[in-house]
């Protein structure tokens, strides 16, 4: 998966950077009252990539409720590994509000769902 291997050739290369003096946490943006929520496959394979990679990932809704895929092949082993890892499913069940983020403590945003999140 490229944007796992691009995580990781950016730590590498930046040894001294501020970053590497603390937790290495990227937050998922979800969309929490959309009509159409995101496919689980844009929200697994990112997750995967960046837990491959040494980060630690926070979900965020708006208001904190449970992320709602409006898609989920099971078909996909990425997406299969998603739904059964104890880790992820905690991390969609129980997500932040976006009140209770502080934007110090994470080095990337994903957004995940298209439109619904704008």
């Amino acid at each position: 998966m490229r944007g796992g291997h691009d995580i990781e050739r950016y730590r590498r290369s930046r040894p001294d950077s501020p970053h590497s003096k603390k937790a290495y946490n990227i937050l998922i943006a979800v969309p929490s009252h959309a009509v159409k929520g995101p496919d689980m496959k844009e929200v697994s394979h990112a997750y995967r990539a960046f837990t491959k990679a040494g980060y630690h990932v926070d979900f965020v809704t708006a208001d904190g409720s449970p992320v709602k895929f409006s898609q989920s092949d099971l078909t996909d082993p990425i997406n299969r590994w998603f739904v059964e890892d104890a880790n992820a499913k905690y991390s969609a069940d129980q997500p932040r509000r976006v009140q209770d983020i502080v934007p110090e403590r994470y080095v990337a945003v994903y957004f995940a769902g298209g439109n619904s999140l704008v």
